[in-house]
């Protein structure tokens, strides 16, 4: 088994010698106390203007030691991502070239990719021995807290600069971004996708040797949208479900008062009009409730179909299945037109045999008849994506078992 080390380094010229020195120091103790039996130490040039490119090269020697240099800058990323297609090993790893990370603690790392199975092994930096600036700290505190409350996982820290990958996850590993942002992509796909499995290392944090690349706000941006991306593309109920329905529960509870205002008290022969502010943000939320609830929905089961699996189990999930199927949103939204309708018949009849309207008699069935429609014509387009979507899957899986999943690379 080979192990290969990617270095991507951009203007490291004080800490790229001192850590590849220490990578090849480190070979010895990993070949003894792991499964790998060779090790390669590739370092990426992403763009460096000063002097990094120059003090490797003497210490290049064309198996140990590799060197890719390429010009102008692009990205974290893309230099991870152009050392690992050069990379031939059965592991590929990376750490950073600034110092802050122990070579020697890729061994735990092996051993969690070779013995226990893991997809993906991560150095975990917040320990209490971290060195980790107090600001970064508390970035990647936020950070790890979205990706826990959405993939209801526990990792530990989201943007670990030391990683230790099986090489059939390539594949994956090319469609992550190219930026800084790679890594939380990478912490944040790995916990939501269920072919994958992520394990966490304890390991030192030392202080980096040489001006920090991170721009706390500029990257913390893209941490947050990568982030949210991810549970876009695998579980967008996480993040439409709950606003959704919280909406829906304002809704229930005006519409109850405004039900109980006009059915059982006794105070009121008509609703007073300034009930309609109520009744319109009622109204108002179950839409935007529905709205956000049928998005997710839909998100869901293209996600679902396009990697032909079976949508992911929830408690929001388990609240909105009914949705799920063609025939329940056909019929749910059959019935509200057919209510819609109902709802004003008397008013159409007052129309056309007076000429008149009672707008404190019929007010409100009309806006709630009017809402009715809007939901059922929803449901029902709902219902027709849902068909397509069904069909499609049909396709997609005909002739193969129902519980069989491809992995991320034939997806």
């Amino acid at each position: 088994m080979k192990l290969s080390i990617v270095i991507p380094a951009y203007d490291e010229e004080d800490a790229i010698v001192p850590i590849v020195e220490r990578c090849l120091a480190a070979r010895a103790t990993i070949v003894a106390e792991t499964d790998v039996r060779e090790v390669e130490v590739i370092v990426v040039s992403d763009g460096s203007t000063d002097r990094t490119v120059e003090r490797v090269r003497p210490l290049v020697d064309g198996q140990a030691v590799r060197l890719v240099d390429y010009a102008p800058n692009r990205g974290y990323g893309v230099a991870l991502k152009t050392g690992f297609r050069a990379a031939t090993g059965d592991l590929v790893a990376f750490l950073d070239a600034d110092g802050t990370c122990d070579p020697l603690w890729f061994v735990p790392l092996v051993q969690a990719c070779t013995r226990d199975g893991a997809s993906v092994a991560t150095g975990c930096r917040m320990t209490a021995t971290s060195r980790m600036p107090p600001l970064r700290r508390l970035g990647n505190r936020f950070f790890r807290g979205l990706i826990n409350a959405l993939a209801r996982a526990e990792i530990r820290d989201s943007a670990s600069g030391m990683r230790v990958i099986r090489r059939e996850c390539l594949p994956w590993i090319f469609t992550l971004p190219d930026g800084m942002h790679f890594t939380p992509a990478m912490t944040a796909t790995a916990v939501f996708d269920p072919g994958l499995t992520l394990r966490e290392v304890d390991m030192p944090y030392e202080e980096r040797v040489g001006r920090s690349k991170l721009s706390v706000v500029k990257d913390g941006l893209r941490f947050l949208r990568c982030i949210l991306d991810v549970c876009l593309l695998y579980r967008p109920l996480r993040l439409f479900g709950p606003p959704a329905l919280a909406l829906l529960a304002l809704a229930l509870v005006l519409g109850a008062t405004i039900a109980w205002a006009k059915f059982v008290d006794p105070a009121h022969a008509h609703l007073p009009r300034w009930y309609l502010f109520r009744m319109i943000t009622a109204l108002v939320a179950a839409a935007l409730g529905l709205t956000l609830l049928m998005v997710g929905v839909v998100a869901e089961r293209v996600g679902a179909v396009v990697r032909r699996s079976q949508p992911p189990a929830g408690l929001v999930h388990a609240l909105v299945r009914p949705l799920l199927g063609s025939h329940a949103t056909l019929l749910a939204g059959g019935l509200c037109v057919a209510l819609g309708l109902a709802l004003n018949v008397g008013t159409a009849y007052e129309w056309l045999t007076t000429r008149h309207i009672e707008v404190d008699t019929w007010w409100t069935y009309a806006i709630t008849g009017g809402f009715l429609l809007i939901v059922g014509s929803a449901s029902l387009a709902l219902s027709v994506l849902n068909r397509v979507l069904g069909l499609l899957e049909a396709g997609l899986n005909e002739g193969k078992p129902a519980a069989a999943y491809d992995p991320p690379e034939a997806a």
